[in-house]
């Protein structure tokens, strides 16, 4: 545990540091801070360091990678051209399709399941019931392209971290702890963390 004193009156901040990352801590100590004036030049000082990791870890499509970007668009295309998708992802608001080879090469889950007697080997599709659909379509974005142009909110991040992790798509688990990071702050926190917790991210 770490305690966090101010030269004024107020209480010390107490924090559990075992297990937490630098950047959860300055978010939970900020929360704690609130608006409280004794706090002001320390909650400036934290402000900055969440700004500082933010820009560490972009949730936006300028975090592509270091390729040309029309290999990128090619990928993204052959996602949007259906018509040679062998792969059904049932969601919510209806289904989301794929190729059976990127899918199953990207994931030994999926792998597994579509090469067995198992419903989802015979139907070469899949049920998404627990999952938003915008975060199946970035799942599969990620997938195919490592990138995306969208404003992620944090309930598509969260699904989309626990659908790949689910589906043990090590890749996007990376990218997608790199965008919840990005998208912390005190309202988002509890959100974040508590998924982080769940899947024991580091």
């Amino acid at each position: 545990r770490i305690t966090v004193r101010c030269c004024g009156h107020s209480a010390p901040i107490k924090l559990n540091t075992t297990g937490r990352s630098a950047l959860s801590l300055a978010v939970e100590l900020l929360d704690n801070m609130g608006e409280n004036p004794e706090w002001e030049m320390e909650a400036a000082l934290l402000r900055d360091l969440i700004d500082l990791f933010k820009k560490q870890s972009p949730c936006t499509r300028t975090d592509k990678m270091h390729i040309n970007e029309s290999v990128v668009d090619r990928w993204a295309w052959m996602l949007k051209d259906t018509i040679h998708h062998d792969i059904t992802l049932s969601t919510a608001d209806g289904a989301r399709t794929a190729h059976s080879a990127i899918l199953m090469q990207a994931s030994p889950v999926l792998k597994a399941a579509f090469s067995s007697d198992m419903i989802e080997g015979r139907s070469k599709s899949v049920e998404i019931t627990d999952v938003l659909p915008a975060a199946v379509s970035l799942f599969l974005e990620l997938v195919y392209t490592g990138s995306t142009s969208a404003d992620v909110s944090t309930d598509v991040a969260v699904d989309t971290l626990r659908l790949a992790h689910r589906w043990q798509v090590h890749d996007v688990v990376a990218m997608m702890e790199n965008c919840a990071a990005s998208l912390l702050s005190p309202a988002t926190f509890i959100d974040i963390a508590s998924v982080a917790q769940l899947l024991a991210l580091p």
